[in-house]
């Protein structure tokens, strides 16, 4: 303001002389007052903060056009400022101007190429405008910075990007850990058919890990498709590929590595008055066992420890080592093959072992008739019907298997 009543006072000084200069300078101050006041509502013009905030007050209020005057003149006071072509451009698209909006939006993305918030407000815009590839691109820019915006932009992509493939090859592109917390949030909030084609589309590019393998072997079980979640397990989580579902249909057989459940895992529930651990100390083969230590003061039932596995039509054998100190009772721990789903066809225990006892081999042969069928092998002690029913005691079980017998 400063700088235009001295041009005028120079231009006034040239043309009327010195003498009448005070009089000029009056009549600019009053003038320059009496516009200050009328576009800004003081005797000066605000700072561009100040033109913003009250800018939004009018967006709010339903005064676009209002909106579009204040974010323009924050502008101006501060154009190398990113957020102010950004305002101006939510402000001009909600006015229907959307060709100018495009221009400030872009505009803010150039002058902040490193900015996930500016990129996804411009991305924002540009789903808005029916540009979803460039609103993909832009939020694809932002996950390689920084995760902190994940689920937001997912979240978006799911109401307006359109379809789950091209989400996966403009949005995700070559980015591994973006395609991770994708293929997470589709578990957790996605269709089983969205999940279904970004695990396709991550297997085809080997982003595939274990963790994700496992979700998605969990969500097939979970919606009866287990012969497909055994493929998954088998490739992706088993321990020794080489032998899971062909020499032996059990993961994870020794216990050499820490369970952690669901799937094609072992499962461990709490039991009361069984503290379930392993022992790094005795093993029947590798570096640790299974290890059972029991104080129970009721007739138990003990059956939480179990797997499942989806086996063919054959002849099976169920096979384990079982070793035992101290273990009371007439009933000991042994092993239990069953289909939950239809007990009534295929439910056969091994013997147990009880007492003090050094590594015993345990079996039970069976048979899976008709078609595939999902089976649980559990480790259990079943009930006793002798008045001494409270087991108490120390067991062992190792290298736990099923083999076909053809």
């Amino acid at each position: 303001m400063k700088s235009i009543m001295y041009a005028f006072l120079a231009m006034i000084r040239r043309i009327f002389g010195a003498r009448r200069l005070p009089l000029c300078a009056a009549i600019l101050l009053a003038v320059l007052m009496a516009w200050s006041f009328a576009a800004f509502g003081s005797l000066s013009p605000p700072g561009p903060q100040a033109a913003a905030n009250s800018a939004y007050q009018k967006l709010w209020a339903g005064d676009i056009e209002g909106a579009v005057t204040g974010f323009d003149q924050a502008l101006a006071s501060d154009a190398a400022f990113p957020y102010r072509w950004s305002d101006l451009g939510e402000a001009l698209a909600d006015a229907g101007r959307m060709g100018e909006a495009r221009y400030c939006f872009l505009r803010a993305v150039e002058l902040a190429p490193q900015s996930p918030d500016i990129e996804l407000r411009a991305a924002n815009f540009l789903f808005r405008a029916g540009s979803a590839a460039e609103a993909l691109s832009l939020g694809s820019a932002a996950l390689r910075q920084t995760p902190d915006f994940d689920e937001m932009i997912f979240r978006s992509w799911i109401r307006l990007a359109g379809s789950v493939g091209t989400m996966l090859d403009t949005g995700i592109g070559t980015n591994p850990r973006a395609a991770s917390a994708f293929f997470d949030f589709l578990v957790a909030n996605g269709h089983p058919a969205d999940v279904d084609q970004a695990w396709r589309w991550l297997e085809s590019r080997g982003y595939t890990t274990p963790k994700q393998a496992r979700e998605w072997a969990a969500l097939l079980l979970g919606t009866n498709r287990p012969g497909e979640a055994a493929d998954v397990w088998a490739h992706h989580v088993a321990l020794d590929p080489a032998q899971y579902r062909k020499s032996n249909w059990i993961d994870n057989p020794g216990f050499e590595r820490d369970w952690l459940g669901g799937g094609f895992d072992w499962t461990s529930a709490d039991c009361l008055g069984v503290k379930i651990t392993t022992d790094n100390a005795i093993a029947h083969s590798g570096k640790r066992s299974l290890r059972l230590d029991v104080t129970s003061e009721e007739n138990l039932d003990f059956h939480h420890f179990s797997q499942k596995t989806w086996l063919p039509p054959g002849e099976y054998r169920l096979e384990g080592w079982v070793r035992t100190s101290g273990f009371t009772t007439d009933q000991g721990i042994g092993l239990r093959v069953h289909e939950p789903a239809q007990e009534g066809v295929l439910n056969s225990f091994t013997a147990s072992v009880q007492g003090t006892s050094d590594w015993t081999l345990v079996s039970r042969d069976f048979a899976v008739t008709g078609g595939p069928a999902l089976v649980e092998i559990q480790i259990v002690r079943k009930a006793s019907w002798d008045f001494d029913n409270h087991p108490h005691g120390t067991a062992w079980v190792d290298d736990i298997g099923i083999t076909s017998l053809h």
